[in-house]
């Protein structure tokens, strides 16, 4: 009965049970650390071409000078493997600040992870550098899914009234500010990509757009079959339908 209840803590910590729908991102399937290579102490692979930007203030970090910086550990219990695995990195909370931490990386995956929760942009999984430059690892009490999103190019810190938002039935909300919007797209995306981005729930019928005047509901199955062109001039804007100031984008059931 103690292993069993154990084993229940572990998975309700990890997000895995019990845990809020909304509160876990799952745009970024979980693999289990034995698909995650990892080099041997002394032989670390050659990152000298890879960079990571934070859009924030335009600055580039190169893996070496990141490695230098990489003084924060996480630890979170492995089931596949029956231990705890150390990450080591850096905290993104050390390079800005802002509501949100939009990441991307360099297959254009997306994840938006409120600033106040505990993650890492890693560099080293138990001490040794990975097959992968830099991995964002979240703490599991925030939700599984996010966790181990490889290849990490962008970084921006985003602040919520100066954000555009793609939140409710959906997996993954996503909070773009204009730079990490045109990270996406160069200044625009069809709806259907953000969508799928945000991953959303199959419960959704209904895709609502805000706006300073209100809000304006569409079928989501219309509305994925018009796929309209999403653009910042400004603002962001929906052309085709007339909206020329989207606050957000919301799911609903």
């Amino acid at each position: 009965m103690k292993k069993v209840l154990s084993l229940l803590l572990v998975l309700m910590a990890c997000g895995c049970i019990g845990a809020s729908e909304k509160q876990t991102p799952s745009n970024v399937s979980t693999p289990s650390y034995s698909k995650i290579s990892t080099y041997p102490l002394g032989n670390p692979p050659n990152w000298s071409n890879w960079t990571l930007a934070v859009l924030n203030d335009n600055r580039t970090y190169t893996w070496e000078e990141l490695s230098k910086l990489s003084n924060d550990t996480m630890r979170i219990p492995d089931l596949n493997l029956g231990r705890t695995v150390e990450w080591r990195g850096v905290r993104p909370q050390r390079l800005g600040r802002g509501d949100f931490v939009t990441v991307i990386n360099e297959n254009g995956e997306v994840v938006s992870i409120p600033y106040n929760v505990s993650m890492l942009l890693a560099i080293y999984m138990d001490g040794k550098p990975m097959s992968t430059p830099i991995r964002l690892v979240a703490s599991l009490s925030y939700g599984c899914r996010c966790n181990w999103l490889p290849g990490i190019r962008l970084v921006d810190f985003v602040n919520r009234s100066k954000a555009l938002g793609v939140y409710g039935e959906v997996n993954n909300e996503l909070w773009l500010s204009p730079r990490s919007f045109a990270a996406l797209g160069n200044g625009s995306v069809h709806l259907n990509e953000l969508l799928d981005k945000a991953d959303v729930r199959p419960i959704a019928r209904r895709v609502i757009f805000i706006t300073p005047n209100g809000e304006l509901p569409y079928s989501l199955a219309k509305i994925k079959k018009l796929n309209p062109l999403v653009v910042f001039e400004g603002k962001f804007k929906v052309p085709s339908l007339g909206i020329e100031d989207l606050r957000g984008i919301r799911l609903e059931g």
